[in-house]
């Protein structure tokens, strides 16, 4: 999972491909059914798989916003997965107590 830093690599290059896509859509005066967002996303794809090792699932532009390591706790002491905040009392993966 990404950390804030990587996070941030990846917004920026993720906001370049939505400018990129609306002033596409500008110059050539056509609706987003009529833009090429994958050529125009592809920025984004490679980061994507570049800071995951992954290739992302299609039609998941978004896809990357939901896996912020920074949004989450730290992993359980029990199971290994991160707790869901900062905050959390127990594990909601196998319920240990924090």
């Amino acid at each position: 999972m990404p950390d804030g830093v990587e996070y941030e690599e990846y917004a920026n290059i993720h906001r370049e491909c939505l400018s990129a896509i609306k002033e596409y859509r500008e110059k050539h005066g056509v609706s987003l059914s009529e833009t090429p967002l994958e050529e125009l996303r592809e920025p984004a794809y490679k980061k994507y798989e570049q800071l995951t090792g992954f290739k992302p699932p299609k039609d998941s532009f978004d896809h990357f916003w939901h896996h912020n390591a920074d949004k989450f706790g730290e992993p359980c002491k029990n199971c290994g997965r991160n707790l869901r905040t900062n905050k959390a009392k127990y594990c909601a993966e196998c319920g240990e107590t924090v």
